[in-house]
């Protein structure tokens, strides 16, 4: 499976997951407002589509920073990370990691083991840094090729 098909795969699992959750809360509470929001994404091609771009823009937002992406890196490298030693890596205190956690945490990129004091990447997590990885070995490639070119032509 390539990186963009993984990382599609993983985003309907995230959806699952949280689809699960609200239908839950919605039966706990006897929620009524949203009666039926479940069987309208399957119909509605309009609501799937938002609700698939959603998730992806999520995703990539929460990645997207440098402390982000660097926490996200690092825990690739750290099956499950002690908070202390990711704070160390990215330049973070006590506070400010846990909030850049807690956000990568909710766009479902990492679970946090308070109990344990360490984070792990999830396998959306994953998907994504692989995705990202993807297209930057591709931009750089396209990039060098259009330096070669560049040098080529010049006397």
């Amino acid at each position: 499976m390539n990186s963009s098909a993984r990382l599609a795969h993983e985003l309907a699992m995230r959806f699952r997951v949280v689809a699960r959750a609200l239908d839950r809360l919605d039966r706990l509470e006897g929620e009524r407002t949203f009666a039926g929001w479940l069987q309208q994404v399957g119909e509605r091609p309009d609501v799937l589509r938002a609700i698939s771009e959603a998730l992806l823009r999520q995703t990539l937002h929460a990645a997207s920073g440098d402390v982000n992406l660097a926490l996200l890196r690092q825990l690739r490298l750290d099956e499950a990370a002690p908070l202390a030693t990711l704070a160390g890596a990215v330049g973070l205190d006590r506070l400010a990691l846990y909030l850049r956690l807690g956000e990568l945490a909710h766009a479902g990129l990492v679970t946090l083991e308070l109990e344990r004091e360490a984070a792990r990447l999830t396998s959306l997590g994953e998907a994504t840094l692989a995705w990202l990885d993807e297209v930057l070995r591709c931009t750089e490639e396209r990039i060098a090729e259009w330096l070669e070119l560049v040098r080529s032509t010049q006397p």
